[in-house]
């Protein structure tokens, strides 16, 4: 029975160690999507700036362009 106390022990600090891991492991993954949702948006509205500006120089594209 003694020698089982060591290895219940060692085993027992592996798995704090794994718990620890996955406790960092999990925030850094909601950061990370914290992120990428924050970086969606500002394409989102970067993607909008530029289809606007795309469409302006269209316009005046056709209206400078004489029939």
């Amino acid at each position: 029975m003694s020698c089982l106390l060591p290895a219940i022990l060692i085993m027992t600090e592996m798995l704090d160690d794994l718990d620890d891991g996955m406790a960092h492991t999990h925030s850094r993954l909601r950061r990370e999507n914290e992120h990428i949702a924050y970086v969606s948006e500002k394409a989102k509205a970067g993607g909008l700036c530029c289809t606007i500006f795309l469409l302006v120089v269209a316009i005046v594209l056709v209206a400078a362009i004489p029939f």
